[in-house]
């Protein structure tokens, strides 16, 4: 397994304008699923909720597919990323980069690019979280491969894309009528746990990290520059805590409700 993916590195780094390949290619994949789902949802993929929606609900539904096609992606560049950055010399750094960080971070650039062009082309699908997210990560990520700063906290940032599924699968049970389900509940609490676990509980290290490494971040971008990847940093985690609040409260609305019942 090791030797198969020692020579995909190797083929992949010859190729020129690596980034520029995989970001093209990931924006028109992304983009050609979207038109795929649009296409075959009415008439495979749970057909009788999918056909009782609304237009915008169904232009949601199948861009929610797409949304969570790519955080496995993510998920499974992320797992690379982190095992690989474990074994450097330095893991607790900014200074990092490798093939995986090339290939993923351009896809996850070019799937940002499309879910934002939709986001603007659908206006009901403008929540300014999802806005701000995706144009801090459209502004990190191309200085990140640039820069070659691809460390640990970009890729804890990437890891946190896990918990997409968990949100988009609420979203589907929500409008297949199964909102007090058992299934809505388990889902809600693991989205919950998975938000604590990969977005709220490293940011203190992601931050330590970037204090610590404030002094290479300013070498690359100057101290204007460094301070503002802090800020873009700061920006993600403040939105991550607003969602992670809000969950909370549900959360705790959900489990006095019941307690109620009893």
């Amino acid at each position: 397994m090791h030797a198969i993916t020692d020579i995909l590195k190797m083929r992949l780094v010859d190729i020129q304008y690596l980034e520029w390949v995989v970001f093209t290619l990931a924006l028109c994949t992304w983009t050609a699923m979207y038109f795929l789902f649009a296409m075959i949802s009415p008439v495979f993929l749970f057909k009788k909720h999918f056909n009782n929606l609304s237009e915008e609900d169904k232009v949601d539904w199948n861009s929610r597919i797409v949304s969570t096609v790519s955080s496995i992606w993510c998920t499974i560049g992320a797992i690379l990323i982190l095992d690989d950055i474990m074994h450097s010399k330095d893991p607790l750094s900014f200074a990092y980069n490798s093939i995986y960080c090339r290939v993923y971070y351009s896809a996850l650039i070019g799937y940002l690019l499309y879910d934002l062009i939709l986001i603007m082309v659908n206006p009901h699908l403008r929540e300014k979280g999802i806005i701000l997210h995706h144009t801090l990560g459209l502004i990190a990520f191309p200085c990140i491969l640039h820069l070659q700063l691809g460390g640990f906290p970009p890729a804890m940032f990437f890891l946190s894309e896990a918990t997409t599924p968990f949100v988009n699968l609420r979203w589907y049970l929500d409008k297949c009528s199964k909102k007090g389900s058992a299934a809505y509940m388990y889902n809600g609490f693991a989205m919950w746990l998975g938000f604590l676990f990969l977005r709220i509980l490293p940011i203190p290290l992601s931050t330590y990290v970037f204090l610590t490494d404030f002094k290479f971040l300013c070498k690359g971008f100057t101290l204007v520059g460094g301070i503002g990847i802090f800020g873009v940093a700061a920006s993600g985690f403040m939105l991550n805590i607003h969602w992670f609040f809000l969950m909370t409260k549900g959360i705790l609305k959900v489990l006095k409700g019941q307690s109620k019942d009893k």
